[in-house]
Parts: C-alpha cells; sequence; structure tokens
C-alpha cells in the first residue's frame, strides 16, 4: 500500500496501481487523443466557419473503407437516406461528397463545370492502367482538352450517321447469331458473348476500322478479357491502395494486376496500331477510322505511341462494357415480363411489319420500345458511381465546404430510385417513359435536371462522348431481338432478378429461351411504300443492275424487298444460288403465280410456268431431256449445218439483215426440230411465233399487273370501268390459244396424208412409229414443243447478236478464232460439229459472250422460282411464296470470281473444261456455262442443242466473214436490251467476206 503524508502529519492509505495497467491506461488515452485529433482534422471548415458536409465516421487511416460492402451503391444510397443529398465520407486519406440529388449535380458539375470537371488520378486506374493518358481518367488540363476533340471526331452526330451502316449490319448479325446458336429455338442460349461482341464490332469499326468475322475469332475473348479486367479492377472506391499512400509503394497483388492489364491493353490495341500504320506505309487502303485519324495527326497533336493505345483502349473499354451490359440486362430482364414482351412485339408488328427490320427512322414511331430500354437504363445502370468528378478549387456550396481536390461521386443509384421521380422505383415498369420522347443527349440538356430520363451516361464536361453512337446501338440490337424472338425463362431454371454484380450479370444473361423461325430478319433491302412496296423504284431497263447496286449499298449478297404484297429475293452471288436453287431444289423448284398469264390468259400448262408440283412438270422435263440430250443432239447435226448454209448466204446477200437472218436461222432450227416444218422467207409461222412471244412477254412482265399480286380482282366483270386489263388478258388468251395451236394441227394434217417430215412432235404422237396418244399425252407434247421454240428461238439470237457486236469492237479476238479454225480445219472451211471440241479459243469466246453478255440476267425475269417452305439461311428468313430471283449479271461481274469483270476477255476461259455448278465454285474463274441455263430442277432442258447451234453458227461466221465497225465510228458504249432475254443493243457493224 502507499501513503499520503498530509498537512496535519497523518497519513492516508491508497491502493497500488501495478505498472501494467499504468501502461495500458497511456496506450488507451493516447489512442483517444489520436482518433479525436483525427477527427477534428478531417472536419476542414473555410475562412467562415463552413464545414464539410455530414457523413459517416470512419476509423483513422481507413476511413470508411471496411464499411463498404460488395455492393457500394446499396452503401451509399442507405448513407443519403441518413445523411441527406450532400453527405461526405473518408476513404483513407481522400475525403469524398457523395452527391444523391439531380439539382445538386447540375449545380455542382454543369453550373460549375470549370471547377468541377477534373479527375482524381486514381494510383490504379490513372496512372498504373492508363499511364496517365486514359480520356475518362486525365484531369481536366490540355491533355484531356486533345483528347476529347479527337474522340468527337469519331463520336459525334455526324460521325455516327456515317457508322449507321455498321451499327445497323451488327445488330442483324446479332439477331442471326443468337438464332444459329439457339438452334431455332431448339436450346436456351446465352446472349451474353454475343452482346459482347455485337459490341465489340461496332468499336473496332469505329476505333480500327476492323470487325470479328466470329465469336471463335481470338480477338473476341482478348478484348473482352481486358473490358471485364478493366471492371474489376477499377471501381471508384474499390481499391483501398488508391487511398493510403504507404500501399502503392509495397509489392501487392492489385497493382500486380493493374500493370498486367496496362501491357495487355498496349500488346493488342497497341499492335492493331502497328497493323494500320504498316499498311499505311505501305500506301494500302485503310477505312476511315480513329485509328487511322490519331497516326496521321499524330506529329500534330504529339501523340506518342501510348497516347494513341490507351486511347484506344479507352474507347473499347468504355463502348463496349456500356451497350454490351445494358444488351445483358435486357435479356435477363425481358423474359420475367412477359405482358411487357407482347405489348413491344403488338407495337413493333403495327409500325414495322414482319417483312423487315426495324431501323433507325422507326425509333420515333416505336415510343414502348424507346420506354423499355430507358427502363432498363434506369434499373441497371452498369456504372452506377460512374467516374468520379474533382474540384479544382475550394467551393461553399448550400453551407457546406468542398475543399480543392475533394472527389466527388454522382450516386445514380439514389437518383434513380427516388419514388418522387421514379414511383415504385424498384419496380421495371416502361410505361413510366412513354410519352418521354428524347434521346440521352436531347435529356442530358434539359433546363429542369429532375426531368432527365437517367444519369448512366454521366453529366457536365464529362459526359461520355460516346452517347450518340451508344444510344442508337442499343436501339438497335434491343429492337432487333424483341422483332425477331419471344424470349422464355427456363421453367426449371428461373431467371434471379436479385443476384447482380459484374459477375452474376453473366448468368442472368444465360437463362433465355428464343424461338420460333417467323421471328429472323428477312434478308436486308430498300424500304418501300405501304401498298407498292418498292414497285416506284424498279425502273424498267437493266434491273439487275438496280438489284447489284442495292445489294452492295446493303453489304449483303441475299437482298428482299417487297413489290405490293409479294416479297421478292433476290441472290447476288453463285454460293447463295447454289446453295439454295441447287441444294435445296426441292423448296426452290416452284414458279410463282402469274394471275395475268397463268388465269387470265390461260397459259397456266406453259412448260416455262407451270408448278414444280404439278405432276405434268416432271412429264414434261422427262419428254425434253430425252429428247434434247447429247446424244439426241448429234442426230441433228446435219440439220444445224444446212441452216448455216443458209444463214451464211444470207449474209452474203444482204449483211445489213444480219439480225433477220440470224432470227431466221434460230427459227429454221428449231421449227424443223419440234414440227418438221421447214422454214420460208417472210415464214407465216415464225410470225405466228414471235406474235406469241411478244404477247409472253407483256403478259409475264414483272410489276405491271395489280391481278398478278391482287388476285382477287380477276372476278370483276369485264365490263366494269377499269377492268381494261381483263379485257386485254382475255383478247391475249384467244390469241394464244389460237396460235399454239396452228403449227400442232398442221403436224398432224401433214401425218394424215404420211407426208411428213420426223419430229419431235410426230414422234412423240405415233410412239414406235404406229402407236397413238390418248387426248392428255397429246395436250403435254403439244405444251412441250411450243415450249421449245419459246425457250430456244430467243435464247440463241440474243447469244449470238451479242457475239457479233462484241466481234466488231475486238478485232484481235475475232483474228484468233480464225486463226485457230484455219489451223484444225483449214482456211475457209466451216468445221463439223465433231471438231467443236477442238476448238478451244472458240469455246473460250462463246463462255465469254455469255459471262459478259448474259443471255438471261435474271435467269429470266419472267421466270424466277418461288420457294414452297419457309426456309432459314445465313440467318435469314425466306417466307413460304417468296418469289426467288438469281441475279445472274451479278454472277458473271463478280470480281471475285471474274477479275476485271467488265472487261471481254476470252483468255480467261482458254484452259477451262465444262464444269457444273457445284464444281465451278471452286475455281477461280468459274465456268459460267454453269450458270447461264438456269438452276436445279429448272436448268434448261436444251443446253447441249444451244451450245452445239452457238459454236457451229460462230464459227461459220468467222470462218467466212470479217466483222468490224464501220469506218471512223468510235467504239461505241454497250447498254444491253431488256426483257425475257438481253443482248447488248444494236449498233451499226460491217460484215464483209473474207478475202
Amino acid at each position: 500500500m502507499a501513503s499520503l503524508l498530509l498537512v496535519d502529519g497523518n497519513h492516508w492509505n491508497l491502493p497500488t496501481i501495478s505498472q501494467g495497467i499504468v501502461f495500458l491506461a497511456s496506450i488507451i488515452s493516447a489512442t483517444v487523443y489520436i482518433f479525436a485529433k483525427a477527427l477534428l482534422s478531417r472536419r476542414p471548415v473555410d475562412k467562415n466557419g463552413n464545414v464539410i458536409p455530414d457523413g459517416p465516421i470512419g476509423l483513422p487511416i481507413l476511413g470508411s473503407f471496411p464499411f463498404l460492402t460488395h455492393y457500394p451503391e446499396l452503401t451509399l444510397d442507405y448513407w443519403a437516406k441518413k445523411f441527406g443529398p450532400l453527405y461526405s465520407v473518408w476513404l483513407g486519406n481522400q475525403l469524398f461528397v457523395i452527391v444523391s440529388d439531380p439539382q445538386v449535380v447540375k449545380d455542382l458539375m454543369v453550373t460549375n463545370g470549370a471547377i468541377f470537371s477534373s479527375r482524381k488520378e486514381m494510383f490504379l486506374k490513372s496512372q498504373t492502367i492508363f499511364a496517365g493518358r486514359g480520356i475518362t481518367a486525365t484531369p481536366y488540363n490540355d491533355r484531356w482538352r486533345k483528347h476529347r476533340r479527337i474522340a468527337a471526331g469519331s463520336l459525334s452526330s455526324r460521325a455516327v450517321d456515317e457508322y449507321n451502316h455498321v451499327l445497323d449490319y451488327e445488330a442483324t448479325v446479332l439477331v442471326q447469331e443468337l438464332y444459329k446458336y439457339g438452334k431455332a429455338g431448339a436450346a436456351p442460349v446465352n446472349p451474353q458473348p454475343h452482346a459482347g461482341r455485337c459490341s465489340l464490332n461496332n468499336m473496332l469499326t469505329i476505333v480500327f476500322g476492323i470487325r470479328t468475322d466470329t465469336l471463335e475469332h481470338p480477338l473476341v475473348g482478348r478484348a473482352l478479357m481486358l473490358s471485364r479486367e478493366f471492371m474489376n479492377t477499377t471501381g471508384p472506391v474499390s481499391n483501398l491502395i488508391d487511398f493510403v499512400p504507404f500501399l502503392q509503394r509495397l509489392p501487392n497483388y492489385m497493382t500486380t494486376r493493374g500493370k498486367k492489364l496496362h501491357a495487355g491493353l498496349i500488346e493488342t490495341y497497341g499492335g492493331l496500331l502497328n497493323d494500320i500504320e504498316a499498311k499505311l506505309n505501305r500506301d494500302e487502303a485503310v477505312p476511315d477510322c480513329l485509328a487511322k485519324t490519331m497516326i496521321l495527326t499524330k506529329e500534330e497533336e504529339q501523340l506518342d505511341h501510348v497516347d494513341m493505345a490507351i486511347l484506344a483502349s479507352a474507347f473499347m473499354i468504355g463502348g463496349v462494357e456500356t451497350t454490351a451490359s445494358i444488351m445483358q440486362w435486357f435479356s435477363a430482364l425481358i423474359p420475367a415480363y412477359p405482358d411487357i414482351q407482347a405489348k413491344a412485339h403488338a407495337e413493333l408488328d403495327r409500325v414495322v411489319g414482319r417483312d423487315r427490320l426495324p431501323t433507325v427512322e422507326d425509333e420515333k414511331d416505336l415510343p414502348y420500345i424507346h420506354a423499355i430500354i430507358k427502363e432498363v437504363e434506369r434499373c441497371h445502370n452498369p456504372f452506377w458511381l460512374g467516374t468520379p468528378h474533382v474540384n479544382t478549387e475550394d467551393v461553399t456550396y448550400r453551407g457546406h465546404f468542398i475543399p480543392k481536390d475533394t472527389v466527388i461521386v454522382m450516386n445514380t443509384y439514389t437518383m434513380h430510385h427516388n419514388p418522387q421521380r421514379y414511383p415504385d422505383p424498384h419496380t421495371f415498369d416502361p410505361e413510366r417513359y412513354v410519352n418521354d420522347h428524347t434521346t440521352a443527349a436531347e435529356s442530358a440538356n434539359l433546363a429542369d435536371p429532375y426531368q432527365r430520363d437517367h444519369w448512366m451516361f454521366g453529366v457536365g464536361r464529362r459526359i461520355c462522348p460516346g452517347i450518340i453512337v451508344a444510344d442508337r446501338e442499343v436501339y438497335l440490337a434491343i429492337s432487333r431481338m424483341l422483332w425477331a424472338f419471344n424470349m422464355e425463362e427456363i421453367p426449371s431454371e428461373p431467371i434471379d432478378l436479385k443476384e447482380y454484380d459484374e459477375g452474376l450479370i453473366v448468368a442472368l444473361g444465360a437463362y433465355l429461351f428464343f424461338r420460333t423461325l417467323g421471328g429472323l430478319p428477312l434478308p436486308p433491302g430498300p424500304r418501300g411504300y405501304f401498298f407498292l412496296g418498292v414497285k416506284h423504284l424498279l425502273r424498267t431497263s437493266e434491273r439487275w443492275k438496280l438489284y447489284h447496286a442495292w445489294a452492295q449499298e446493303l453489304e449483303s449478297s441475299i437482298i428482299s424487298f417487297r413489290v405490293y404484297n409479294r416479297q421478292i429475293i433476290v441472290l447476288n452471288d453463285v454460293t447463295a444460288v447454289h446453295d439454295l436453287l441447287e441444294k435445296r431444289a426441292n423448296l426452290y423448284s416452284d414458279r410463282p403465280q402469274s394471275w395475268m398469264y397463268h388465269e387470265v390468259c390461260d397459259r397456266k400448262k406453259s412448260i416455262f410456268n407451270i408448278s414444280s408440283l404439278d405432276p405434268r412438270h416432271k412429264q414434261y422435263r422427262r419428254l425434253l431431256k430425252t429428247s434434247l440430250n447429247v446424244r439426241a443432239t448429234q442426230g441433228l447435226w446435219p440439220l444445224i449445218q444446212a441452216e448455216l448454209d443458209t444463214l451464211l448466204d444470207g449474209f452474203s446477200d444482204s449483211p445489213r439483215k444480219y439480225e433477220k437472218h440470224i432470227r431466221r436461222n434460230a427459227a429454221a432450227v428449231i421449227m424443223k426440230i419440234t414440227y418438221g416444218y421447214t422454214v420460208t422467207s417472210d415464214d407465216p409461222f415464225i410470225e405466228v411465233a414471235e406474235e406469241a412471244s411478244k404477247i409472253s412477254g407483256l403478259a409475264t412482265a414483272p410489276g405491271r399487273w395489280l391481278v398478278d399480286y391482287y388476285p382477287i380482282i380477276r372476278f370483276i366483270p369485264s365490263f366494269f370501268p377499269g377492268t381494261g386489263w381483263k379485257r386485254q388478258g382475255e383478247a391475249w388468251r384467244q390469241r394464244l390459244d389460237a396460235l399454239s395451236g396452228v403449227p400442232h394441227a398442221w403436224v398432224k394434217e401433214q401425218m394424215a396424208t404420211g407426208d411428213f417430215t420426223e419430229s419431235f412432235t410426230s414422234r412423240h404422237l405415233r410412239p414406235n412409229g404406229t402407236g397413238t396418244v390418248g387426248t392428255e399425252e397429246e395436250d403435254i407434247i403439244k405444251w412441250c414443243a411450243g415450249g421449245l421454240y419459246a425457250g430456244a428461238g430467243d435464247t440463241t439470237v440474243s447469244a449470238l447478236l451479242s457475239f457479233l457486236m462484241l466481234m466488231a469492237v475486238h478485232p484481235t479476238v475475232q483474228l484468233k478464232v480464225q486463226d485457230e479454225l484455219a489451223s484444225v480445219v483449214g482456211n475457209d472451211h466451216i468445221p463439223h460439229p465433231s471438231d467443236l471440241n477442238k476448238l478451244t479459243y472458240l469455246n473460250a469466246v462463246m463462255k465469254e459472250v455469255l459471262r459478259f453478255a448474259p443471255v438471261a440476267n435474271l435467269v429470266k425475269p419472267a421466270l424466277p422460282h418461288k420457294v414452297t417452305e419457309e426456309d432459314e439461311y445465313k440467318g435469314y428468313r425466306i417466307p413460304k411464296g417468296a418469289t426467288v430471283i438469281a441475279n445472274v449479271w451479278a454472277i458473271m461481274h463478280d470480281p471475285q470470281m471474274y477479275p476485271n469483270p467488265f472487261q471481254f476477255n476470252p483468255e480467261r476461259f482458254t484452259s477451262l473444261e465444262l464444269k457444273d455448278i457445284s464444281t465451278a465454285l471452286t475455281r477461280a474463274q468459274p465456268d459460267p456455262m454453269a450458270y447461264a441455263f438456269g438452276f436445279g430442277r429448272r436448268t434448261c432442258p436444251g443446253s447441249h442443242l444451244a451450245e452445239t447451234s452457238m459454236l457451229l453458227t460462230m464459227a461459220g461466221i468467222l470462218a467466212k466473214f470479217n466483222v468490224s465497225l464501220p469506218g471512223g465510228q468510235p467504239v461505241p458504249e454497250f447498254e444491253f436490251t431488256s426483257g425475257i432475254t438481253s443482248h447488248i443493243k444494236l449498233f451499226d457493224i460491217d460484215i464483209t467476206p473474207r478475202v
């Protein structure tokens, strides 16, 4: 015991305190003192005594960092309810002010934007990963202004309009890929990687002028991994190392991750920059893009390689993460709200219909789709805390002191869930936006901040520069997904929308079920009017060039459009033609119904127009093939030779009438083969046949007759006003019946007398030389015979007329053919048909004539195909009943198949043997004979006869004559006729005997 001596000498006894207790008390006292002093030091005041806003009490050194949960926006929302719309938080040594009210946001970051537009150079994000260069992370200085100006050049409204076709195309590919990977609705599909690739391709095109072609492309996984790693390491309040400086000097896991991510960005995006710069140095073509702009202006803008690589990286990360996340959240939300989905479908069907995809122009007429997108962005902002601002001066606001270099966080979670602005804020309800027609950019500039749609894209001078492109990209993707699919949860695996973080968002996006072929888009095509479709765009001449131009403009080899109510699909490359008309011939061999020709004119039994489903079709094909195969054609050689002699005599007697002689020759050959009839000069049978052909061409003209598209009007009596078309059709019907019966009746008359020449008709009317046929069989024979003339006459005429025009313009080619003829059969001799396979160069000339000037540029415009069942091709829907046209002209002039396609060059075929379409696809310069005579089950059965006749006629003409332009006449520009067949429009030529 210790004692205390008093003044009076007495002692008081006191308890003895151990040294340990004294030491502990000292520690506690010191801690309390330090803590109190720290608290006092963290309440800075301005010169007027205003203190920083209230906020939670943190710990020494760490501040409030330990109290932030895995979802910091929820913690900040809790504190906002406790401390109000403006409160402060210390994280380590950094003061944060959290802003949770739109008016406060506007007052600070817009009205005082010159002060509140800088950035805190966070150790991990700004200094380590972006090396002080990223446009989103740099302070408000000259470097940022330079980068912002460069970015604006690629992301302005005008620039986005130029990229619109890219956004349109990638949104279409997204739908196609979801359909493909979902196996046409048979399996659930995870939209997350597809949405990521869609956003990635859009940004790759804008930044580097490239795109990935498949989900498996290595750049897809690499780029998406870099973006995800950036998001996982750079949250504004997620890294203690950003706020405790001494930790930055110690080895730690986050610094290692940051350095690795920086290296990955430089390697990936810096590598793409190097590739583009190398191309520019080699004077190779490089599409306009941000990278090209930076490289070409790097000296002027004082940009080094790291500047450019990090600026490109910031574009890629920001552009990909924002839009891809919204698409993923949409995919997670919409299956849980079937009523909302049904309402969206109804709006799309009403405004867009099922014949085309939604476009940018449709957005103004789709307020509910617009509202869905805004509501997704309100409910699930990918960046709840965004990228914080920093003030560059001391500011006192509403009695609160905000010291210089305070980090200002816009608490969008609290603003997006404010019940005064958004009643029942935790409910997904697009109705709250149905009357909001503003874009995100327009809404951000509203005078009343409480009317702004959402705050996802930031605010003030640091608002996302890609807001316009993101808005458009998200609209195209979501509107087309809604247009294309019904989205359903997997019954056994419902989507839990309460689980949400950067990892679980992938799982949220995984549980979607896409279904229905009808949801696939039609191939792209021009937009038309409600009633007419695109009829007003279809010019009457060279329509094949128009289709090709549309295909190039839309960057799609397969296009679609509507004429009145008929859907038309045009195939502009040989692969699509082969895949559909050949491989799927069972679906694509029918003919569309031409009501004017088939019904009003009663020509539905014509061999060219009869349905492939009609039993007669197979009978026609079998009959014609046996009569026109290779062996049968050899039996016709003497006839072809005899008529060639007559043609050459006509050339000698009256060369200026070469067209008449060629038409007479073609008619004489086919009339002899078909009816055993010998044609004379100015023959009445030729006039009959040509009149029938002319009527058929008029009656089958595409787009001319309204009854072809609205067949119900055929029942209107012909005496009604406006039914002149019906009276015309009935007159043509009577005339065609008479014309088609004339030659057939003549053969029967000759056979009755016993004095007749064997022909196709006589041979089949009297099988085995003595038999007879029934009425049905005779009718089949009559229709086949009529088709022989219609199919063979004008086809060979068109090819031979083009041949003469081309020989007049290319004397060198002509001379080579004549030299070859002399070497094979001798001078002034006409080859025998058996010699034709020895005339290699002549064969090449014929092929090049058919390629350069196709006889049927659209496989005969009046004779397209029709698909009999709903089909899918390359992610596009081919609706049942659609008219399918093969653009032969586009195929024959495809520079990938035929280099310099507008140059007449027979040498491209000098070593080419005849191949069918499947083998022709693998050749550098494939044989045009594979697709000059049609496709699939509608291939011309008389191709062997036509080839022999054309080759022999070409050889005979050049063996006996020279073809040239008149002296002094300039080489004309080639133009082409339009009709059932086509040839080069005729110009003056001289045909003179060879000396």
